[in-house]
């Protein structure tokens, strides 16, 4: 084993290839998430928690299969900024407080099964119960998405007797009005 000398990272390729595709995990996440770039560590750490859960080019197995000999388990991953809502336990509050704060989240604590929450209030929690809204979107590029009309079914033809006919009831000149569409003449 040698120790590269001072200012060549060429030496090191690995580590260095390593910490591109970090890094352009990271880039992406920050974006679509719309969290400041200050969030950039917690963007790193996560993708390289995503990364060893994930196959690699090149390999069968992905890296937790090789240094553990089991398939990791991939169900609590959760989209990166994602809007999250964090379970304040009953001995923080009284019973007219919020049952839980909303914030982001911003990746997988170490040591412990939960997940790492920036709350609204800038402060930061870990907390295993937590109700995530992945649908809910931040981007700049989500706001091009315009909603599709909904399609209404063709207008029915009723007749209305004349001895049905009360006060009450629509006259069938009301009904032919109510019926064309906007802009045409009679």
């Amino acid at each position: 084993m040698q120790t590269t000398n001072r200012y060549t990272p060429e030496q090191n390729g690995a580590a260095e290839r390593l910490n591109r595709t970090l890094i352009e995990k990271v880039r992406p996440m920050l974006a679509e998430s719309g969290l400041p770039k200050s969030m950039w560590a917690e963007a790193v750490v996560t993708a390289s928690y995503i990364r060893n859960r994930s196959p690699v080019k090149g390999r069968e197995l992905t890296p937790w299969e090789l240094f553990y000999g089991s398939k990791p388990d991939v169900s609590h991953l959760r989209t990166f900024g994602a809007r999250a809502y964090a379970l304040t336990p009953k001995q923080l509050r009284n019973k007219l407080e919020s049952v839980s704060q909303p914030g982001r989240f911003i990746g997988y604590p170490s040591g412990t099964k939960g997940y790492k929450i920036l709350l609204d209030s800038a402060d930061t929690v870990i907390s295993r119960d937590v109700i995530f809204s992945e649908t809910d979107s931040n981007s700049s590029s989500s706001s091009n998405i315009l909603p599709q009309p909904i399609s209404r079914p063709p207008h029915e033809v009723v007749s209305i007797n004349d001895d049905a006919a009360d006060s009450d009831s629509v006259g069938a000149a009301q009904l032919e009005e109510q019926e064309q569409p906007v802009g045409s003449m009679r």
